[in-house]
């Protein structure tokens, strides 16, 4: 690799080979190298401990072919160091220099800093909470154009979801001077100043107790960089190659940071990805980077390749592809947040029985699409089929792990859950966000509930009729026989059948205002050995990994003091930020039908997918703030006071929500 070199790589076209092959090209092309001088980043810690193994696998492979000995002295000693490789997501390589390089800068940041993962909705809302007491007069613009529910909504937006751009962008510099366009623009000054107060609010409750959460570490590592150009310059000289695997997922703040690093102009740089594969724009991604750097490539010296032929999908299926999106993906203006369907894609031979139909349209009538899926994999389950497995044809039954159902969101899932279960067929739903509504869960939340609020007779009786208690509607009636809630009939029952009842939460009631929801609930699995009592339930292996996850969340909830009556609030706020699944038993390997969205299949393969739900709208939204990339700058939009200039740039964000959607088709 003697050249920057940008390689777009279509789905399943060996991208994870090519960069494998790279590395050791550097590796053997200057015996002065070694792999404390090479970074590559990936997208997910699953890729990057994938390309860790390859690396280490070809590694091994030339010790054995060494032709000399200092060549496999050389050798062996590369493979001393590779599991210190820099191959990583780019969160854990911020982490990683952030915490080799902090102490030699003026910040306060403690290098033993720990990463927040569920807490962090949490901690943004404890934050916006203390901004709107300290400073709601400051907020006049703003919530005399969208109210005060809107205005905590955009701000919210401002700290949670868009906050990599915030960090970046500055208002706009309007030149409309219609009414209309200069309130808003203030109103855009404003939202600017109060995000920076609620930054520092929500700092104050992180970093000064050094926890960082993702954008914080991006931010951080930004800030180390600009500030220490020494420490800039020394990494910069450390590294002398760069790979940069899933380009067009980055955003900017991470290309920022790339940038940074290849600034001196003596490390070259490889990126590889596909633009057609953008597809998290919600998350901050932004295509046009990668559109934009492919295009700068292209116009200069440096090396483009296209990795064109698809090693995964049969031939049937890749000439559909190229057939639909060639139509799909025109764009004919080039710009540079849509993707443009190239070169055709290239097919391995064909194999099997070339009269097979690889792909088949199931048609549903009216709303239950459901029902056809699971009756279609039925009869799937008896066909035999033809695959590839390495370099072999097996002809084989189909089988439920060899099958995805894919689904845009997760709206309907339990139709699909439902009509597997009538068709006696096993699945399995990844990222399933039913976890805190199982039975083996519910209650023991309800418990908690009911020891913050005794009069809170819906969570007793949650807890109750659970398996937390396992008590019966029957029981519950004869319980509630004179008083108006269930705590004081409990308190004053003469029923010798309620004792152990009585026992149990006048101990936690005292108990409750000396620990914290975790301890109470850790105290109470074992003391009523509720462990053991999973295993009489259905499915009890995935119920006790369930409660033992649980558990642990609960202990994660303690370090912010928690009480017991925010607790199953805020038990939600986790899931909603750490998109909790339940315990995982299976994995993508079980024999189970797999229930998936199409970003939680992101990176995995199945012979067989079922793309559901084809016919459904998604929804545009109507964005509150609106980003230019070009120019650095956002404001805020509203349609009741929209300009020509903002109208503009609301179409083009209109433009960019249809075409995130093409890519994740």
């Amino acid at each position: 690799m003697n050249k920057n070199t940008f390689i777009s790589a279509s789905a399943g076209t060996g991208k994870t080979y090519r960069l494998v092959e790279e590395y050791m090209e550097i590796l053997h092309s200057d015996e002065k190298l070694g792999i404390e001088n090479i970074l590559a980043i990936t997208f997910t810690e699953k890729a990057a401990a994938e390309m860790k193994e390859r690396v280490a696998k070809a590694i091994l492979e030339q010790i054995d072919k060494a032709a000399s000995e200092s060549e496999r002295k050389r050798w062996k000693e590369i493979n001393s160091r590779v599991m210190h490789a820099w191959i990583s997501t780019i969160h854990s390589f911020c982490a990683r220099i952030l915490r080799e390089s902090i102490l030699n800068t003026n910040s306060d940041l403690d290098p033993g800093f720990s990463i927040i993962t569920g807490t962090k909705k949490i901690l943004e809302l404890q934050a916006l909470g203390r901004f709107f007491s300290r400073n709601l007069d400051s907020l006049d613009e703003m919530i005399d154009i969208y109210g005060l529910d809107k205005t905590y909504k955009i701000l919210e937006d401002c700290l949670s979801k868009k906050r990599h751009n915030m960090y970046l962008y500055s208002p706009t510099e309007s030149k409309d001077t219609e009414e209309n366009a200069e309130k808003i623009s203030r109103a855009t000054a404003v939202c600017h100043e109060a995000f920076k107060k609620l930054n520092k609010e929500y700092e104050e409750l992180t970093l000064k107790k050094a926890q960082l959460d993702f954008e914080q570490l991006l931010e951080e590592t930004r800030k180390m960089l600009n500030d220490n150009p020494k420490i800039a310059a020394e990494y910069s000289k450390r590294f002398k190659y760069i790979l940069v695997d899933e380009f067009q997922d980055t955003d900017e703040l991470q290309a920022e940071i790339i940038s940074k690093l290849t600034a001196s102009g003596n490390v070259k740089v490889l990126f590889v990805g596909d633009d057609k594969q953008s597809i998290y724009r919600f998350r901050g991604a932004n295509v046009e980077i990668f559109n934009l750097t492919r295009r700068k490539f292209e116009e200069s010296d440096d090396a483009t390749d296209t990795l064109g032929k698809s090693y995964r999908s049969h031939p049937e299926i890749v000439k559909f592809h190229n057939i639909f999106f060639k139509k799909v993906m025109s764009n004919p203006t080039l710009e540079a947040f849509a993707s443009r369907y190239g070169k055709n894609v290239e097919a391995l031979e064909p194999h099997g029985d070339k009269r097979e139909k690889r792909l088949r349209i199931l048609e549903s009538k009216g709303k239950d699409h459901a029902g056809p899926v699971a009756a279609h994999i039925r009869s799937l389950l008896d066909e035999e089929l033809d695959f590839r497995e390495g370099k072999s044809v097996v002809t084989r039954k189909i089988r439920p792990g060899d099958i995805a159902i894919l689904l845009r969101k997760f709206k309907n899932v339990e139709q699909y859950q439902e009509a597997l279960e009538a068709n006696r067929i096993p699945y399995y739903t990844v990222g399933s966000r039913k976890f805190f509504q199982r039975p083996e869960i519910a209650g023991l939340i309800a418990f908690v509930s009911f020891l913050g609020n005794p009069a809170d007779d819906r969570a007793f009786l949650s807890f109750f009729l659970s398996p937390a208690w396992g008590g019966t509607l029957q029981d519950a009636a004869r319980l509630k026989e004179k008083y108006s809630h269930f705590y004081d009939c409990i308190m004053r029952s003469e029923d010798e059948s309620f004792v152990d009842l009585r026992t149990i939460i006048t101990r936690y009631s005292r108990l409750a205002r000396l620990l914290k929801p975790g301890e109470i609930l850790d105290s109470f699995v074992g003391e009523t050995d509720y462990l053991p009592k999973m295993t009489l339930l259905a499915m009890p292996e995935q119920c006790l990994a369930n409660v033992i996850k649980f558990l642990q969340i609960s202990k994660e909830l303690d370090s912010l003091g928690i009480s017991l009556r925010e607790f199953s609030k805020n038990i939600k706020l986790y899931s909603e930020e750490a998109d909790e699944g339940e315990a995982a038993l299976e994995n993508e390997k079980s024999d189970s039908v797999k229930i998936m969205t199409v970003h939680q299949a992101k990176g995995l393969e199945f012979p067989v997918v079922i793309v559901a739900e084809m016919t459904e709208n998604p929804r545009k939204e109507t964005p509150s703030l609106l980003f230019d990339t070009a120019s650095k700058g956002f404001t805020l939009y509203s349609k009741e006071l929209t300009t020509d200039e903002l109208d503009c740039v609301y179409r083009a964000d209109l433009r960019k929500q249809v075409e995130e959607e093409k890519r994740t088709l």
